[in-house]
């Protein structure tokens, strides 16, 4: 008797006790916009051996900014820091938020910080609009 009572706790323990609590999507971007919130929970990302996108893909919860992304259009290679503008060209256009008129606000000095690249890309940034916008965030993107 005392064997099968040891042997249902050990079972409710593992089962109850390995359970994953949710802590909120996957895949989401959040960013403070000259300290605006910018928030969406689908973030994708679409590397190939040399370049990187990563941007919001649906619609935005709260904020006056409907769209912020990154690219890398050559010399991306895995996780680590990349910095805009690179002396080496390896950036066009990375760093933009496009507020609610539609205005493309384009980062001119910043960071992209990728901690992970598979099998999702995962990452902070910080940058500077040429208007002087300020953003900064993370993400966590699905690879399509």
């Amino acid at each position: 008797m005392k064997k099968s009572a040891i042997a249902a706790l050990v079972i409710m323990v593992v089962f109850f006790g390995c359970k994953k609590s949710y802590t909120g999507p996957e895949y989401y971007m959040n960013a403070s916009v000259n300290g605006a919130s910018f928030y969406t929970s689908n973030c994708v990302a679409m590397p190939t051996l040399t370049t990187l996108e990563i941007y919001e893909n649906g619609t935005t919860a709260g904020g006056i900014y409907s769209d912020i992304s990154f690219e890398i259009t050559s010399g991306y290679h895995d996780t680590g820091t990349y910095t805009f503008p690179d002396t080496v060209g390896a950036f066009t256009n990375v760093g933009a938020a496009i507020d609610s008129n539609g205005n493309e606000l384009i980062g001119n000095v910043g960071i992209l910080k990728l901690t992970e690249c598979s099998p999702k890309v995962v990452g902070t940034f910080t940058f500077t609009c040429v208007n002087g916008t300020k953003v900064t965030g993370s993400f966590s993107a699905e690879i399509i």
